[in-house]
Order: structure tokens, then sequence, then C-alpha cells
């Protein structure tokens, strides 16, 4: 039986989208290969996210690392209205300094989900506002600019979690460890499997890359991600043999080979494990969708 849980790739060509959406009432359980945040500024809800489940209203903020699943509902009778934003991996793992603020700022033992106060909460919003005014013009810096805004998010966002009150239950129930400063390393390590997954990547090469026992990088994929190491790559190469199948006029042979598989074989089996059907189906059939 195929998973229902929908898996999503970064795809605009810009390293950052912001979206105000209004009205929801579902999202179908799903992961991508980005960092998430929102801002709900109305209607209440739930967000599960890998497994975990937690109350949104007014108020609420969420980041959402790359490879979590997660999934926000609506009250019954009410819907939920954000604004979400997408920063791609490749952006957070760049070379120059601000960039590298950005990777300290998401990558810190804090809570995924936080609940602001008021006073917090309209300087989100003004920062959000500020955020979806970039995106649509063309200004002179508009890329700096957006970096500069998103740094101050995090700050603002970051100051407001140092400062709540550890004893309040609210806040200590939205804790989740994946967030957490001592696992920084296996972020290193889910980049290098996102930029280098046509290569022939074993446990052993990462081991000797980040000079971390193969049992250790083994267990981190499973506390973190809930599978395995080769499901984990797997899931990767398949992802972007999707996009190739649906993008490109390259033989399923090509993208086999393309999207790190050593044979048409393997790759065949692996992807009807995954999408539940042969490439050639798959192509068919969604040739106006995303993978």
């Amino acid at each position: 039986m195929v998973n229902q849980l929908v898996d999503l790739k970064f795809s605009s060509s810009s390293s950052f989208v912001i979206n105000r959406r209004v009205q929801l009432d579902y999202f179908l359980p799903h992961k991508h290969d980005f960092v998430e945040f929102y801002y709900v500024y109305q209607g209440t809800g739930s967000e599960k996210l890998n497994g975990k489940e937690y109350i949104i209203e007014p108020g609420t903020f969420c980041v959402v690392l790359p490879y979590q699943v997660h999934q926000l509902s609506a009250d019954k009778s009410n819907t939920v209205s954000l604004i979400n934003g997408e920063i791609s991996l490749d952006s957070i793992y760049d070379t120059d300094s601000a960039t590298s603020d950005l990777y300290e700022l998401l990558f810190t033992d804090l809570p995924a989900i936080t609940y602001l106060n008021k006073k917090t909460s309209l300087i989100i919003q003004d920062i959000l506002k500020q955020l979806l005014q970039e995106q649509t013009n063309f200004y002179i810096y508009k890329n700096k600019m957006i970096k500069a805004k998103l740094i101050e998010l995090f700050i603002i966002v970051n100051r407001f979690r140092h400062n709540l009150d550890s004893s309040s239950e609210k806040v200590i129930s939205s804790k989740t460890s994946i967030n957490n400063n001592s696992n920084k390393l296996i972020w290193e390590i889910i980049y290098y499997v996102h930029s280098h997954y046509q290569d022939n990547i074993t446990l052993e090469k990462l081991s000797n890359i980040f000079h971390l026992s193969k049992p250790y990088i083994s267990s981190q994929f499973k506390k973190q991600f809930g599978q395995n190491f080769i499901s984990f790559l797997n899931e990767v190469r398949i992802k972007n043999a999707c996009v190739l199948i649906l993008s490109t006029d390259l033989s399923i042979t090509e993208i086999a080979f393309t999207s790190g598989f050593k044979s048409y074989c393997s790759f065949t089996r692996t992807f009807h494990q995954l999408k539940g059907m042969s490439p050639s189906k798959f192509k068919q059939a969604n040739l106006s969708l995303k993978c």
C-alpha cells in the first residue's frame, strides 16, 4: 500500500517565497526539502508535526525544518488564515555572513511552535508585511533586504522564545527535540545528501566526511525522520527523478542513473515502492502535476 504522504520540492527560481493564505481548512500530511515558517493571524486549529499535535491560534509562529512531516487542520466549522514563507536549503547553506546568521537562528535549541504575545505579534506582522512588499517589487538590493528582514524576523521570535517563562505548560508542550543545538550536525549531513544524492553516498562515506560513527548517523536518521538512511536517500533520489520525468525529455534509463541509482532495475523497483506505479505510468498520469 502506497503512503498518502505528499512530498514537496522547492520549485521557485528565487531562494525565498512568501504567501498570504486565507481561510484554510485542511492541508494533507506532507514534507519538503526546504524550511517553512508561518504566522497565524486568524482562526484556530491544530498542527501535527512529526507525530505530535499542537494547538494553533492567532499569534502562533511555527518553523518546520526540512523533511519533517506535518499537517494543518482547522477546527470544525472554522478556517485558518496565515502568512507562510519558504526558504531553500541552498540559500541557508550559502557562504555569505548574512546566510550564516540565518542558519544559526533557524537551527537552534528552541521550540518549533511559539505562541507570541500581542506586542511581539504586531512586530512580526509588520516584518511579514514588508517581506510581502519586497517579494512583489523589484527594488534595488531586493535579495539583500529579504535576507535582512528574515534575520530580523527570526531574531525577534528567538528573543521572545528565550524570554518565555519556563514554567508555562503551553510553552513546554510546544518544544520538539528536533530543534536541538546538539543535533545541528545532522542538518549538515542532510544538506550534503540534498546536494550529492547523485553520488555514491554510503553511511561509511558520511562517517568519514563528518567524523561521526555509522551507528550514530543511522540512529539520528531514525530519531529525527522515523526512517533509516537508505530509505531517506531513496526518497530524495525519487523526488528528484520525478522532477526530471515531468520536466525533461530524458529517457527513464538516463533519469535512473542521473538520480544516483546504480541500475535501471533498482530504480524502477524503488520508484514503484514509493509511488505505486512505474516511472512511465507516472509520467502519463502526472504530466500536469508536481511530484
